[in-house]
């Protein structure tokens, strides 16, 4: 089951929930959010008991699953904001690095950590630029002039 979950087979997914004793593990839910099969997700979330781990949150991370992401939010996924806005640059995820900043994941601070360590990507120097330069000049001048 965890090998159909992950490859987005629903159909099959539900004859081996029926017709299978066999169990699965919370590597169909990892998996198929890994692959941002959503539904597959769902249809799991409501049949079965397994779950996800905090591994799915890094698996949706590194692929840059929009959709799975948000849902594992809805869901209650722990985010360790650091990490997630760090791992959302380097991969170059920015749609998902600007889901974690509009809901106030992390301060302006942890942005700009995670856009330095993104290997300086452009994208993200132009969003940075673009739509957050007051915050970030506001910050560095604070750092300049501190006691």
């Amino acid at each position: 089951m965890d090998y159909t979950a992950s490859r987005g087979h629903l159909d099959v997914v539900k004859w081996l929930h029926a017709n299978r004793s066999e169990s699965c593990a919370t590597a169909a839910m990892n998996e198929a959010a890994q692959s941002n099969n959503v539904a597959v997700m769902e249809w799991l979330d409501q049949n079965r008991m397994e779950g996800f781990t905090s591994g799915a949150m890094a698996l949706v991370l590194i692929n840059g699953q929009l959709e799975a992401f948000q849902w594992l939010l809805s869901r209650g996924a722990k985010l360790c904001v650091a990490t997630e806005m760090k791992a959302a640059a380097a991969f170059g995820n920015f749609c998902i690095l600007w889901v974690l900043y509009q809901k106030n994941c992390g301060s302006i601070e942890t942005l700009k950590n995670a856009l330095i360590r993104s290997c300086r990507r452009l994208e993200f120097a132009e969003w940075a630029y673009v739509y957050h330069r007051h915050e970030f000049e506001q910050n560095i001048a604070e750092q300049l002039f501190a006691d």
